[in-house]
């Protein structure tokens, strides 16, 4: 079917207006896999020429669980391994989910939409891993931490990325002066004008460190007026929801430039928060013996791929010894 006819009986279709033979029709072109992202690419352009819309997704979903027969149809996917009718039953259960789909999208609306508009970078425990946007900007993402960017007209008509772990960006300026937006699960809002700054965000809080340009912090659904930064700036936020600048000798953006080279940069840090940054990267949970070795401060620069190896060198310079109790690392005093 050609796509020009695909996209009016689909905007019919999810304006509840298409006939059965469309509705056939599109049930149809769906079957075809490749279809399916432009599916979903012309859905966000229908939800934006129809903001009025607002889908009952509880109800939908259950309309949908009611609707679908893909437990029934997993069952003969299983008899028919043996009769060597696999790629058949298949097809057919991908159908039938298509099928169910046409029908409920415009009352379901988000339902498997976020992986279709979105594509999404993740980096296991030690991982760092570098990603070069659609416009040319440029992200370092740190350990245990996941980026989430549009796949369609990034650069073009938005600049707004998702952000949960830690990660420095580098971001290009564009002729028209678009905006640049990090987004995190505590609702902060990071924009910018061709600028780099590194952005903390995970369940101890959100922290933002301004290398150079230009940023503005703004807290969703909170009275706060936004936040301009400076070069050399670090802002915190607390659990209300509020803003607070630090000193620059708050090394957020110094630790970035260390864990790219998978080294730990410390300035009179206790090691309750090294062992803080250890579980963050390495997923390693560390015990410490008592509140006095807690607070004890570590200065230097130090190389490790791994728990083990930050911790010895640790160890050394405190006089304390690492032992391993199960599946965590606990720090104490030689006795």
């Amino acid at each position: 079917m050609d796509n020009n006819i695909a996209k009016n009986i689909v905007f019919s279709t999810l304006e509840g207006k298409a006939t059965t033979m469309q509705q056939q029709m599109v049930e149809e072109w769906l079957a075809e896999s490749q279809n399916i992202e432009l599916y979903f690419k012309w859905l966000e352009e229908w939800e934006k020429e129809n903001p009025q819309f607002l889908p009952d997704t509880d109800q939908a979903y259950q309309t949908f669980l009611s609707k679908t027969n893909l437990q029934v149809t997993e069952n003969k996917l299983n008899t028919a391994k043996n009769i060597n009718q696999k790629h058949f039953i298949i097809r057919k259960l991908w159908v039938g989910i298509a099928a169910s789909l046409v029908l409920l999208l415009a009352s379901l609306g988000v339902f498997f939409k976020d992986q279709i508009l979105y594509k999404e970078y993740q980096t296991a425990f030690g991982e760092v891993q570098n990603i070069t946007l659609p416009d040319k900007s440029t992200v370092v993402l740190n350990a245990n931490s996941s980026l989430k960017v549009p796949r369609f007209g990034f650069g073009t008509e938005t600049r707004e990325v998702f952000l949960q772990g830690e990660a420095e960006f580098s971001v290009t300026h564009t002729i028209d002066n678009q905006r640049f937006i990090v987004r995190t699960p505590d609702k902060v809002k990071v924009e910018v004008l061709g600028t780099e700054f590194v952005v903390y965000t995970r369940q101890r809080g959100t922290k933002v460190a301004l290398h150079k340009g230009k940023v503005q912090l703004h807290k969703e659904e909170s009275k706060q007026k936004p936040l301009e930064m400076k070069v050399g700036d670090v802002v915190t936020v607390d659990k209300k929801g509020t803003f607070n600048l630090q000193s620059a000798k708050t090394t957020l953006a110094n630790n970035s430039k260390a864990w790219k080279e998978h080294s730990f940069s410390f300035e009179r840090t206790p090691l309750q928060e090294i062992a803080y940054q250890i579980e963050e990267n390495f997923g390693v949970k560390v015990q410490i013996s008592d509140n006095e070795l807690a607070k004890r401060e570590i200065s230097g620069d130090y190389k490790a791929d791994n728990a083990e190896e930050l911790l010895k060198a640790i160890a050394e310079i405190l006089g304390v010894e690492v032992e391993r109790q199960n599946e965590e690392l606990r720090i104490r005093n030689i006795e």
